[in-house]
């Protein structure tokens, strides 16, 4: 461990031996062959991918993980372009990084990528990259680690594409509890459809109740509505209402290689489509129709297309049969204009009918609904820390959303139930019944340092106890509701008798109504601000003119935006001694 040196300083002098201790450097020395055989191993054996790049950006040395992760051969890899591998998109950003850290403004940097595989797919990967430079720092290469992370993005993609499923489920069920024709149902259904699952043509094909005759509602080509009225189906294309197995769908992949041709499919094929489906459109187990989707690329639609397109299919049936039976109350109430004692019999076994499909319908969508909230709940509590913020929002959104279709469809449902058969007529004290709700809201009122008080008489007005008080707890949820934050709320109930009617005035300080939507406000589904502003489902006015409607009263409001609203709810006074004397008197 030693050195040992003789030297003169002139010829024939004296020497002078140095003996120097040379074991440090060889440490040293060691240590770095060490620490070089180490990273090698590393660089071997590392289940992370992991690359050495030149200052030109070309491979120098690459390990097996990145080669499988890629499927490329090493000797294939090595002094290939390192940018040549990412997806187009994501060159230009890497190329800028490089450059940073060539320039040393920067010594480190990590990105999302893209690479592209031999077989077309792509692999996302987190990479990490550092410059090494030599002892007079100059740069020497670029070390790469590469974190294969495509699962992670699949299932966030995934999950995207789930809550863009409820999303659009949930505009697809509000048209359908909203009971539109079923022309328009159908019209609908293929808008969503499209956002969801990639065609070319779609169509709808209702049956007639008598399933002699079926006609074409929707027919649309790659979004854009070739055909809005009702067209008449040939005897051929009936066949899709007559066959074997009508309620299996077809999945013709090929149409070229389907051998003999129908009419209906040798026209598609002629107009350059290659695959079709055909889903059946079932509700009560009764055939309502089908849902048609063509694609100009064989197998144009893999199994997640097929299995959202049949989802699609079945709310689609609901809806059908629902807006049907609307449309026969609509037909049966004109004729009962002419003939109501003959024909209210029937109106009320409808009724009853639809009260009963109502429910149906409840139990059909919320079953799914209760589903879908179930799991996402699941995945909020056991999973959610293993997410990135990302997922944890799309999540959120998923359970927010679940939870506001199920309030819609329980404020329908008491919609729905309102019926003028059932309404119990009797004479209401007007101030116990508004003392009740007032009473129900202190607490609330508190929170917020609001006041609600009452003025002038105290009718007694013919009505339905219920109704009356969904009517002005309607009212008053939302004077607290659209209050203005700044200003302490204010609510004043006046209580007024003119003729045999009796007008209860709710007028607040709230932010007010512009008088373009006074009318518009008491219809289903009106709302004129966002969920994030105010939350809501939009039917608590129209619950309320609906029930002041069948008690034979009205309702109405008048209102300045930013000076608050006054609603105008007239009941008829009851038939008793009081109000006679007061009239009289």
């Amino acid at each position: 461990n030693f050195q040992h040196f003789r030297t003169s300083p002139r010829t024939g002098s004296d020497t002078i031996e140095v003996i120097s201790d040379a074991s440090p450097k060889r440490r040293v020395m060691r240590a770095l062959q060490e620490s070089e055989e180490r990273f090698r191993g590393v660089f071997k054996e590392s289940s992370m991918g992991m690359v050495i790049i030149l200052p030109d950006q070309n491979l120098m040395q690459v390990n097996s993980a990145f080669g499988n992760m890629l499927r490329i051969p090493l000797e294939e890899l090595k002094g290939k372009p390192y940018v040549e591998l990412l997806h187009e998109d994501d060159r230009n950003i890497t190329r800028k990084k490089f450059r940073q850290l060539l320039s040393g403004s920067s010594i480190h940097f990590k990105l999302e990528k893209r690479f592209n595989k031999p077989d077309g797919s792509i692999m996302w990967a987190n990479v990490s990259t550092t410059l090494i430079h030599t002892n007079d720092g100059k740069p020497l290469y670029f070390i790469g680690v590469i974190e294969d992370i495509s699962q992670r993005r699949r299932a966030e993609q995934e999950l995207v594409r789930y809550m863009e499923r409820l999303f659009i489920f949930n505009f697809l069920q509000r048209d359908i509890l909203a009971a539109r024709s079923s022309d328009e149902i159908s019209e609908s259904a293929l808008e969503r459809l499209g956002e969801l699952v990639p065609y070319d043509y779609a169509s709808v094909i209702l049956a007639d109740d008598d399933h002699n005759s079926a006609r074409l509602t929707a027919l649309k080509k790659r979004g854009k509505l070739l055909l809005k009225p009702y067209k008449k189906l040939s005897y051929e294309e009936l066949a899709f209402f007559t066959t074997r197995g009508f309620e299996n769908y077809d999945y013709i992949t090929d149409l070229s290689l389907a051998g003999p041709l129908s009419e209906h499919l040798q026209e598609l094929s002629a107009q350059g489509i290659r695959s079709v489906v055909r889903i059946p459109m079932i509700a009560k187990h009764q055939m309502i129709g089908r849902l048609n989707i063509a694609s100009k690329n064989v197998e144009g639609m893999d199994s997640q297309d097929i299995r959202i397109a049949r989802e699609i299919a079945d709310v689609l049936a609901v809806g059908i049969q629902q807006s049907r039976l609307y449309e026969k109350l609509a037909r049966e109430a004109e004729r009962l204009e002419i003939r109501v004692s003959e024909r209210t019999a029937e109106l009320q076994a409808l009724n009853l009918e639809l009260e009963s499909f109502a429910y149906s319908v409840s139990h059909d969508l919320r079953a799914p609904l209760r589903a879908v909230l179930g799991f996402a709940e699941i995945l909020v509590e056991r999973h959610s820390g293993a997410m990135p913020d990302e997922g944890r929002h799309y999540l959120s959104n998923i359970v927010t959303a679940g939870h506001q279709m199920n309030a819609l469809i329980e404020d329908l449902l008491k919609f729905a139930r309102i019926r003028r058969d059932l309404v119990d007529t009797r004479p209401i004290e007007m101030r116990k019944v508004l003392a009740t709700i007032i009473s129900n809201m202190n607490q609330r009122l508190e929170a917020i340092g609001g006041e609600i008080s009452m003025t002038g008489h105290n009718p007694i007005v013919s009505g339905d106890k219920t109704l009356i008080h969904q009517i002005f707890t309607n009212l008053l949820e939302n004077a607290l509701k659209y209050r203005q934050p700044e200003i302490r709320l204010r609510v004043e109930i006046h209580l007024a008798v003119t003729g045999n009617s009796a007008i209860i005035t709710v007028r607040d300080n709230g932010i007010g109504i512009q008088p373009k939507y006074h009318d518009i406000i008491f219809n289903v589904f009106q709302r004129l601000h966002s969920q994030e502003q105010y939350p809501g489902t939009g039917i608590g006015l129209a619950l309320a003119r609906k029930a002041a409607d069948l008690m034979g009263g009205t309702i109405a409001v008048e209102s300045t935006p930013g000076k608050g609203s006054a609603f105008l709810v007239t009941l008829l006074l009851a038939k008793t001694e009081e109000n006679e004397n007061r009239r009289t008197g």
